[in-house]
């Protein structure tokens, strides 16, 4: 039977990855759209635009330095490294960071999107 742990702080779960799915791809900024394209992804059932922190130098490919998940139905925004090392959510700030729990559902999700080469 597994153990449940709750924060101390709150009393409060951390929040789990239950469901990660990109609906429309984000596009890096390049030549024709510099600026990029923010995709469209689903994390435990809530839609987020999903976009890349990145710049295009003058020749060669885009350096991704993070992203950026902002939810649809909040507006809220959440920047990770392009390492996934920290999120800026509550979960991750009060819940997460612990031996225990190293990570959050954006950072779960991103690494995920990552390893099967769905984002860069």
């Amino acid at each position: 039977m597994a153990t449940q742990v709750r924060c101390a702080h709150r009393g409060v779960l951390p929040v789990r990855l239950e469901e990660a799915v990109v609906l429309r791809r984000a596009v890096c900024p390049c030549e024709m759209q510099p600026e990029g394209i923010p995709g469209l992804v689903s994390i435990n059932h809530k839609v987020y635009l999903l976009a890349y922190n990145a710049t295009l130098p003058e020749t060669g490919e885009p350096t991704v330095h993070g992203y950026t998940l902002t939810s649809t139905a909040t507006g809220k925004g959440y920047d990770l490294p392009a390492d996934v090392s920290t999120c800026d959510c509550p979960d991750w700030f009060f819940r997460r960071n612990t031996v225990e729990h190293p990570r959050c559902k954006h950072q779960l999700s991103i690494r995920r999107w990552k390893e099967a080469h769905k984002i860069a």
